[in-house]
């Protein structure tokens, strides 16, 4: 996974924003907000290349031919990054929902340490 390059936000600020790119290529952003070291994750988004529905994304799609880079673990690499970053930071927890495939992204957020409630609530304490 070293070939993608992870942005982290330059400050600690109410809101950290993420970016992840693969040679310059955007490949997805996330973006949390800060409440006192609590962490909303607010949303983690990973793009699909394929799917081009703006001028923007037809241009990667023509610059880069077809890529999706969805289940292909980049996401787990971005949060695990994530999740260290906001640790070393000091952060307490974060907190979020699931929304999507919640099937799949419940699984995915367990699978990453998060309590997942009824209602699709995520939480990670980071003091562990």
């Amino acid at each position: 996974m070293n070939k993608y390059e992870i942005h982290d936000p330059d400050e600690i600020s109410d809101v950290l924003t993420f970016g992840i790119t693969d040679q310059d290529c955007p490949l997805g952003y996330a973006k949390l907000s800060n409440n006192n070291g609590v962490l909303e994750l607010e949303d983690l988004y990973l793009y699909d290349h394929t799917q081009a529905n703006s001028n923007i994304a037809r241009l990667f799609k023509k610059l880069l031919g077809k890529k999706n880079y969805r289940g292909k673990r980049i996401g787990t690499y971005f949060l695990k990054h994530i999740i260290e970053f906001c640790r070393n930071t000091g952060a307490k927890r974060i907190n979020g929902k699931a929304s999507g495939d919640i099937p799949r992204l419940k699984a995915w957020y367990k699978s990453l340490g998060f309590t997942v409630d009824a209602d699709n609530n995520i939480e990670l304490f980071l003091d562990d």
